[in-house]
């Protein structure tokens, strides 16, 4: 959930949250920027939840299709995709 990721690392500062996760400070900086950029993707393309692969870009298309069924290219063309 990017909310409670969102929240984690808030709580206290980078190096602290670095501590108790067992993470590079770099990283947990790093983390909650790309759980920002997460964030605000799914705002853009009107999206409640995200799905991460490791397939490539047919497995993706394949997630689109049977989220938007035949719409998905529209969907994609009118998201700028």
């Amino acid at each position: 959930d990017l909310v409670a990721a969102m929240a984690r690392l808030d709580e206290a500062p980078a190096a602290a949250v670095a501590r108790a996760l067992g993470l590079p400070e770099a990283r947990v900086r790093a983390l909650r920027a790309g759980v920002e950029i997460l964030g605000c993707l799914l705002d853009l393309y009107d999206r409640d939840e995200l799905e991460v692969s490791h397939e490539g870009l047919r497995h993706g298309m394949l997630i689109a299709y049977l989220a938007d069924g035949d719409r998905w290219p529209e969907e994609s063309e009118r998201l700028g995709l």
